[in-house]
């Protein structure tokens, strides 16, 4: 254990998460409150697993916009 481990806040968003991990080669990041308090953990997975969604979902943007069918 660390004494002082990164976290981030549970206002902050998915870009700024995004930041640590890879600042700090995390694999897991601890969420706490503005009194510090543990309120949950992010996980490079789950990110990856939604921001890989989210480009889906871009793509089918992209592919509607220039008349093609749903990819």
């Amino acid at each position: 254990m660390r004494k002082n481990p990164a976290v981030i806040r549970e206002d902050k968003g998915i870009l700024d998460a995004t930041r640590i991990l890879g600042a700090k080669g995390l694999r897991r990041l601890p969420v706490v409150d503005k009194r510090g308090k543990l309120v949950g953990i992010i996980a490079l997975d789950d990110l990856l697993m939604l921001l890989g969604s989210e480009m889906g979902n871009v793509a089918s943007a992209v592919a509607r916009g220039l008349g093609r069918a749903r990819i």
